[in-house]
């Protein structure tokens, strides 16, 4: 083969193999936009609180302090003490997400200072305060729990995964009208069967503490918290937990 059809030819494998990789990329924002559709708020912990959904659900930090993340980036998650920690994102209409839900985040729990303390949580206490949704943690078993408060047949949709404190996970829980699931790591854990609306709640969005049992904070590190206001499908959170 003469020099000039093997450089021709190189050349011709170059483009192909740009072209391909340009298609992957662009693949993969595509994919990613596509699942972030239906987000009302995104924390991503960038040096501060802001929801960068801008829709405005900023967080206002409570001693909660900025730690490196899980991939050792400065400033890019926060830890909380497990004692009087919290960030607070208010009470906006566009939290009650209606007939569905979804809710990831990223979690290193260091130890357990009381039972069930929060990583996102936007409801009440009590059957006279069941409105809204949380996604927690407890130190019976210990195990991670999705819950979501019905106005349907069924009061309170629930589901639970067990872990161990002192490393990362990727939790998410989904709602979507009959189902509440939880995945860990991107993986479908837990799935019950439930029903009815989510109910609305007028209680502000809290990271990291339970303001209806005040002494329940969360000791440990959070980032990556996005909330939708849909289901998320199972290859949706898969994705998600590789960012």
């Amino acid at each position: 083969m003469s020099i000039r059809k093997m450089v021709l030819r190189a050349g011709a494998l170059a483009v192909s193999l740009l072209f391909l990789s340009t298609c992957s990329f662009f693949d993969t924002v595509i994919g990613f936009f596509d699942t972030m559709n239906g987000v009302v708020a995104s924390f991503p912990f960038n040096g501060n609180a802001d929801d960068e959904s801008r829709r405005g659900n900023d967080g206002t930090v409570h001693g909660a302090t900025l730690v490196a993340d899980r991939h050792g980036r400065p400033d890019s998650a926060y830890s909380f003490d497990g004692i009087d920690d919290y960030i607070d994102a208010g009470d906006a209409e566009m939290l009650n997400t209606g007939e569905a839900l979804s809710i990831t985040a990223w979690v290193y729990v260091r130890s357990f200072t009381t039972t069930w303390p929060p990583i996102v949580k936007k409801n009440g206490s009590g059957a006279a305060e069941y409105t809204g949704y949380s996604l927690e943690c407890n130190n019976i078993g210990p195990h991670f729990g999705f819950y979501v408060c019905l106005d349907g047949p069924d009061l309170l949709g629930q589901s639970g995964v067990a872990y161990s404190p002192g490393r990362w996970y990727f939790v998410a829980g989904v709602y979507d009208g009959t189902s509440c699931r939880i995945y860990l790591d991107g993986e479908l854990a837990s799935s019950q069967p439930f029903t009815g609306g989510l109910i609305p709640s007028t209680n502000h969005l809290c990271i990291g503490w339970d303001p209806y049992h005040s002494d329940r904070y969360f000791d440990g590190v959070i980032d990556d918290i996005y909330i939708f206001d849909r289901a998320l499908a199972g290859f949706e959170v898969e994705a998600l937990s590789h960012r």
